[in-house]
């Protein structure tokens, strides 16, 4: 390390911001709308990372990663079930501001390792665990309650690792207008957010069931290999709690 800053924090760890340090900033970010039986597949940057919320105050969404071929390379991707906002990080190096106020830290290529003024990945937990034998309509995690400072804001946010997705009931029929389509009861984890004052918000983490149309109509085997998940589940919890203004501006995702 030829130069640097170590910076204390109130636990008293120490983080070291030298030439070596290296994090995710926030760089844009993306609103996704799909259906609980026709979900809206978002498509990732290479080398790119996500963390997702609800897109609204009152609502639920799952949002299943996955993978998908775009011509002809594999590609990470996320399957959206409901409304969702994503916030996309990357690692990429930025050239140094020409203006502004704050600190900027430079590495020995004159790209800058930290900015003042980025958005960066605070991780705060990560959870794991198996829905083997656990209930649906169990909360998995609970925050309580958060300062919020606007729906298109949120202090909250996950970034998903393994969130299966289970067949856990039978077929039925839904009378569509005139028609009778199928569809599958299926669960899977729910992230939502609820206002519960005119300042604090609470994000809940739940496994739920939904009904999906399923493009197979043998019931044994959609039972036993529903998208090949297993029941196990992991994802990241990330703090924005100093975010406030200056975010970049909420794309629409088509």
């Amino acid at each position: 390390m030829n130069s640097g800053l170590q910076v204390f924090t109130e636990v008293g760890n120490i983080i070291q911001l030298d030439s070596n340090y290296n994090n995710f900033r926030l760089s844009r970010r993306i609103r996704v709308v799909g259906q609980y039986n026709s979900p809206a597949l978002f498509v990732c940057q290479p080398n790119h990372l996500y963390a997702v919320t609800v897109a609204k105050y009152g609502q639920r969404a799952a949002i299943i990663p996955k993978f998908t071929t775009v011509n002809g390379v594999r590609r990470e991707a996320y399957a959206v079930y409901g409304e969702a906002l994503l916030y996309e990080f990357t690692q990429t190096k930025r050239n140094p501001s020409s203006s502004g106020i704050g600190m900027e830290l430079y590495a020995e290529d004159g790209s800058v390792n930290y900015s003042s003024n980025d958005y960066n990945l605070k991780v705060i937990d990560y959870r794991s665990g198996s829905l083997t034998s656990t209930p649906i309509n169990t909360v998995i995690q609970d925050t309580g309650n958060v300062m919020e400072i606007g729906e298109d804001t949120p202090r909250r946010m996950f970034i998903p690792g393994l969130i299966p997705i289970r067949y856990t009931g039978d077929a039925y029929q839904k009378r569509l207008d005139r028609y009778l389509t199928s569809l599958y009861q299926v669960s899977t984890l729910f992230f939502s957010r609820q206002l519960v004052t005119s300042w604090e918000g609470v994000y809940k983490v739940t496994y739920e069931p939904f009904y999906y149309q399923a493009p197979s109509t043998a019931d044994a085997a959609l039972g036993s290999n529903w998208a090949n998940s297993s029941y196990r589940y992991s994802y990241l919890v990330i703090d924005t709690s100093t975010w406030n203004y200056g975010l970049p501006p909420i794309e629409l995702y088509s």
